[in-house]
C-alpha cells in the first residue's frame, strides 16, 4: 500500500512538472508553424534553459537559420553550435548529427573534422541510420580519415540495412562499383532499388549505369531479392 502511495506521488509529480512544459513547447511549435518566430523563440527559450532537450535543438535549428535575434552571422552560429551542444550531450540524435554538420563546415564553431565524426559515431552508436552513412561517406571520400572503402561499406550497410534509402544508394554504388566489396552487379541493383523504392532521387540513373552490364537473369534475381529485403533496425535504431 505505501509503495503504491510512492508511485503515485511521484506520478503526480512528474505530471505537475512536465505538463508545463510540453503545453510551453507546444505553444512554441505553433508559432513555429504559423511563422511567428520572436513568439516561438520566446516560448522555446526558457524551456532551454531548463534542460528540455527537443527545444534546445529546436532553438539551435532556429538561431542557425536566422529566425532568433541575433539573426545571422557569426553569432547565431555560435548560439546555434551552444544549443545543439547542450542537446546532444542529453543523447539527442538530431543534435549530434546537427553539431557535427557544424564542425564539418566550422559554423559556428571552429572547423574540426575529428569533432565531426566523434558527434556522427555518438548518433551512430545510438542506432541512427543517417549518422551510419554520413561517417561512411568520410572514410570513402577521406574527409578527417584516411580513406578507407572497406570501413565506407560497412557503415553504408549497418544503414542500409536498416532502410535508410541514402545508406541503399550508396552501398548498391560500391557492389557497382567493387569498392570495398567484390563487384556484384546483383547485389547493386537490389540496393538501388530499394533506394528508389525510399524515394532517393539519384538511384535510378546509377542503376541504370549497371543494368547495361547485366544479363537478364541477374536483373531478374536481383528483383527477386529487393522484393524478399526486410529492415533491421538497431535497438535504438532511427
Amino acid at each position: 500500500m505505501k509503495c503504491s502511495k510512492n508511485m503515485f506521488a511521484i506520478m503526480l509529480l512528474i505530471l505537475i512538472w512536465t505538463t508545463p512544459a510540453a503545453a510551453d513547447y507546444a505553444a512554441g511549435l505553433a508559432a513555429f508553424v504559423k511563422g511567428d518566430f520572436v513568439s516561438a523563440c520566446k516560448e522555446f527559450q526558457p524551456l532551454a534553459e531548463q534542460g528540455v532537450a527537443k527545444a534546445q535543438l529546436k532553438l539551435g535549428e532556429m538561431y542557425l537559420n536566422g529566425r532568433c535575434k541575433p539573426q545571422a552571422g557569426k553569432e547565431g552560429a555560435a548560439e546555434a553550435a551552444k544549443w545543439f551542444r547542450l542537446a546532444a550531450e542529453q543523447g539527442g540524435i538530431d543534435a549530434q548529427i546537427n553539431l557535427g554538420l557544424l564542425y564539418s563546415s566550422g559554423t559556428g564553431v571552429e572547423k574540426n573534422e575529428k569533432e565531426t565524426l566523434n558527434w556522427y559515431r555518438k548518433a551512430a552508436d545510438l542506432g541512427s541510420s543517417k549518422a551510419q552513412w554520413m561517417i561512411g561517406y568520410m572514410y570513402s571520400t577521406g574527409l578527417g580519415v584516411p580513406k578507407n572503402d572497406t570501413e565506407a561499406f560497412n557503415w553504408y550497410r549497418k544503414s542500409a540495412m536498416q532502410g535508410n534509402e541514402v545508406g541503399q544508394r550508396l552501398l548498391g554504388e560500391l557492389y557497382g562499383l567493387g569498392l570495398g566489396v567484390k563487384q556484384d552487379y546483383v547485389q547493386a541493383y537490389m540496393w538501388l532499388s530499394l533506394s528508389i523504392e525510399g524515394g532517393d532521387r539519384y538511384a535510378s540513373e546509377i542503376r541504370y549505369s549497371f543494368y547495361k552490364k547485366m544479363a537478364p537473369e541477374q536483373v531478374d534475381e536481383a528483383k527477386k531479392l529487393a522484393k524478399e529485403w526486410r529492415p533491421v533496425k538497431d535497438k535504438k535504431g532511427k
